[in-house]
């Protein structure tokens, strides 16, 4: 860990608060190998460790954990994670299209799942794998291959985490179309099931189809086959159940009538720190990648006061690198940490008067 060099990541940083900052204090450079421009996935543990799920030439994919980012000498792990493809960047190309990559903490922080998904070239159903890792033992104690579950199977699969630690996993399949339909109006038989940490298990699931118009839910038939989940899950809907889901450990605040005009509607994202004081904005450019993934072109990170609404800083990143953002606290110190291409984190102070 060492103290920004040249501010090297960073083209503007500006406190827009009288009585805030947001200030730099310390880059660290994950181990190699490193390639800016891989496809990663980071996420923060209730103990505030930083896990970093980045890809690998190979095919494999690297999970690092750093601990103690606010020492000098922080703490890292690595671990070397399956993945879906083999033989180095051509079996990352010649068959597969657009690639994902996600994490789940448990609320306990005892495990994190990994998550890799990949979509055919030329179209075809979605194929994930997931692995569960122990975080006491930082080790792989389950592998799943959805795409291969009839209970799951489907074109399409979302994962959320519920407050019990379980991973929720959503598959969908659109109904077909034909000429004259609609182009606004569709359905879909959705598959809903409960996963089960470590293990993967498949607990309680159900069967429904959703109708939509312009993305909007106007009925679901069928629902009573979900009595049973809801209720173990406390919630009385599906709109309630869904509601209760973490995506990436934190809420999801992304709100129409508060994204800039110069945000891209796909690329905004908008998230609330775990104590709710704090909103994150990130706005993004770019294009497609070798991955077919999102290729970051700029990148702007907008921190503002809930409570009032007021923007206490930014960050502007003129770079073609992914980057990804985490709100932490550490003895009751509010930090904001940056990571760019999975590989360098970058750690900012935000103080509030």
């Amino acid at each position: 860990m060492k103290p920004f060099v040249g501010l090297s990541i960073i083209s503007a940083l500006i406190a827009c608060h009288a009585y805030a900052e947001l200030t730099p204090v310390r880059e660290y450079l994950l181990k190699p190998p490193r390639d800016r421009r891989a496809l990663f996935a980071m996420a923060v543990t209730p103990e505030q460790d930083v896990l970093s799920f980045v890809a690998n030439d190979d095919g494999t994919w690297r999970l690092s954990r750093v601990r103690r980012w606010t020492d000098k000498q922080p703490l890292e792990d690595s671990l070397t994670v399956p993945g879906l493809v083999q033989g180095g960047r051509e079996g990352w190309s010649n068959y597969w299209g657009v690639w994902l990559a996600d994490m789940f903490v448990t609320p306990d922080s005892q495990f994190v799942a990994c998550i890799v998904s990949a979509y055919p070239k030329g179209g075809g159903n979605r194929e994930d794998l997931v692995s569960v890792v122990s975080l006491s033992q930082f080790k792989i104690v389950s592998t799943l291959h959805p795409s291969a579950v009839t209970q799951v199977g489907g074109n399409y699969r979302t994962y959320r985490l519920d407050h019990r630690g379980y991973l929720v996993v959503n598959a969908s399949t659109p109904f077909p179309r034909h000429p004259g339909d609609d182009p606004f109006f569709g359905g879909s038989l959705h598959r809903l099931a409960i996963l089960t940490l470590p293990g993967l298990d498949i607990g309680n699931r159900c069967e429904y189809s959703e109708w939509m118009r312009a993305g909007s839910v106007v009925r679901r038939e069928n629902k009573s086959d979900c009595a049973t989940l809801l209720q173990e899950s406390g919630s009385s809907s599906l709109d309630e159940f869904s509601k209760t889901l973490l995506e990436a450990g934190e809420v999801s605040h992304r709100d129409e009538k508060t994204r800039p005009p110069e945000c891209a509607f796909l690329t905004y994202d908008s998230r609330l720190s775990r104590d709710g004081r704090f909103r994150r904005d990130l706005c993004t450019g770019g294009h497609r990648g070798f991955f077919g993934n999102f290729v970051v072109s700029n990148a702007v990170v907008n921190i503002f006061l809930v409570k009032t609404g007021q923007r206490l800083g930014f960050i502007k990143q003129p770079s073609d690198h992914p980057v990804q953002s985490r709100f932490a606290t550490i003895e009751n110190r509010d930090y904001l940490l940056l990571m760019e291409g999975g590989t360098r984190l970058a750690v900012y102070q935000i103080k509030v008067e």
